[in-house]
Order: structure tokens, then sequence, then C-alpha cells
């Protein structure tokens, strides 16, 4: 019964249509990846998990889906969107799966700003900053580890990350280098991990690893010594038992896309249904 109305779940949020991917064949290639995360405070405009209207559970970078819904921002009507193109060396860092992990653990104290300004403009709401941390609820246990994040109380912070004076009255926000490596670490993980994000109501969420410490404290706690074993173990893990359906789905196309030698297995295993179905509405392509 789960299965099925997780399947259900697929064809609603798919639209019965086939998931597409654009992948170059430069893939293959040794990426330098401190040099392609040092590009990103090139990173100019918003995109999912780092734009005050988009969640980064929206898109996996790698795969192109189409169009998404906008939420309604205040003074802003809710709207179908094209799927924004990635910034390329983001994408390739996404792309490259968990050999790029070790070097955006690295960057996660990386106070470099990028050329991404957010401002709050309105006379209601204003810019927070929160400590939200996205675990899977069946596979994190680790009560002491849940405790620790996720406190939604606003608290007025000033120090040596926020010394704008605009940022300091929440009314702006500089997305920094650390913030763009923390929505990478949740793509290629199957964490939503978005640093900036939209609240009801005229609300912008900051969820930064260098406001926020305690994010990168856990990230790394449950991270650190990630292996090509353990990410695959790790992705299965959250196919096989979900917390919500979304979850489930996103892990098939990290795996498909990461690790195409595991579909086959799932296929073949107690889960054939979904991940069958999963098989046939997601399409890695490769030219």
């Amino acid at each position: 019964m789960k299965n099925l109305s997780t399947i259900f779940f697929i064809l609603i949020i798919c639209g019965c249509g086939n998931i597409e991917s654009k992948v170059s064949q430069n893939l293959n290639q040794k990426f330098n990846i401190d040099s392609l995360i040092n590009c990103f405070k090139n990173i100019n405009v918003g995109d999912v998990g780092y734009h005050p209207s988009y969640s980064s559970k929206e898109k996996f970078y790698p795969i192109d889906s189409g169009k998404y819904i906008q939420p309604m921002v205040w003074g802003e009507k809710g709207a179908i969107y094209e799927a924004p193109e990635s910034f390329m060396p983001l994408f390739y860092v996404i792309a490259n799966g968990w050999k790029s992990l070790p070097f955006l653990f690295k960057h996660l104290n990386d106070t470099t700003p990028t050329a991404y300004e957010i401002k709050h403009r309105l006379a209601i709401g204003g810019i927070f900053y929160y400590n939200l941390y996205d675990f899977n609820g069946l596979t994190q246990t680790d009560t002491s580890l849940r405790n620790t994040v996720n406190d939604k109380s606003i608290k007025t912070l000033f120090n040596a990350i926020i010394s704008n004076p605009d940022e300091q009255r929440h009314k702006k926000y500089i997305v920094r280098v650390a913030d763009i490596c923390f929505v990478a670490i949740g793509q290629i993980m199957n964490r939503n991990f978005s640093c900036v994000r939209y609240q009801p109501s005229a609300i912008i969420v900051i969820n930064s690893p260098l406001i926020k410490p305690e994010l990168k404290s856990i990230l790394l706690h449950e991270m650190r010594n990630m292996t090509q074993v353990k990410h695959i173990e790790w992705l299965l893990n959250d196919f096989k038992n979900p917390d919500y359906p979304w979850r489930q789905v996103e892990a098939f196309k990290r795996l498909k896309y990461y690790y195409p030698n595991e579909i086959e297995k799932l296929i073949n295993s107690e889960f054939k249904y979904i991940a069958d179905s999963l098989n046939k509405e997601i399409k890695i392509i490769k030219f």
C-alpha cells in the first residue's frame, strides 16, 4: 500500500512525463573541485536552494525537471516558472558526487561573498536567521542531534560574518560561498539544505552554516567520513526508508544518476514496483 501511494505521488509531481538530464561527457574527466568552488563567488542570481522563493527539494541540479510552481510571495503572484539554468561550476561540483564532499566540507567556513544580494523591501516581515537541518526522520533517530537544530526562534545576530549595517537591520543578505556549499552538499546527499528560502508572511529565512555553526557541526558528524560505498548505502536507506514520498523519489534520482548499476538491483527486489515506475519516469540522457 505504501508503494502504491508513492507511485501515485510520483505521477502527480512528474506529470506522467519524462525527466531528462543533459550530462556533459566532460563529467568523466578529473575536476579541480577547489577551483570550481572558488568560482561560486561569481554567482549573481538566485537558484533553487539559494533563492527566497524556491526550495532545494524542487530540483536535483544534474536533472532538468522542466517547470516548477513558484510559491506566492507577499506582493507577488504565484507562477509557473522554467527551471533556471544552473550555474555551471555548481552543476559540475554536484555532478561529481561524493568525491566533491571533502572540498565542500572545507569551504563551509568560506566567508567570501558572492555577487548575489538579497534585499527585503517591505515594511513588515524581514530577514531572519534559522538553523534548519533536514534529517530523514526514519534513519536518523539520535535525539541529541535532532534537538541541537531546527530552533525557529528569531534571534538578532551581530558578529564578524554579519557586519554590513543593512544586514544587521535584517534588510539585506549577501550569500556567501559557504552557503552555496551547504546547498551543494544537500544536493549530493539528498537533503533539503536551503540557505535562503521564503516563509509567510514577508519573511526571508537565511539558513547559513556561517551564522549557525551547529549546522556545520551536525553535517560533519553525519557525513565527514563519506565514501562511495557509504554514499550508496545512504541513498538506498533514503529510498527504502523515506520519511515522506519526496525523499524516496529524490533518492532514486541520485541513485540512477550516480550509481545506475544499483537500479537493476532495486527492480529485482521487494521494491520492484516503485523502482520500475520511477525508472520509467526518470531518464538520464548523456551526450
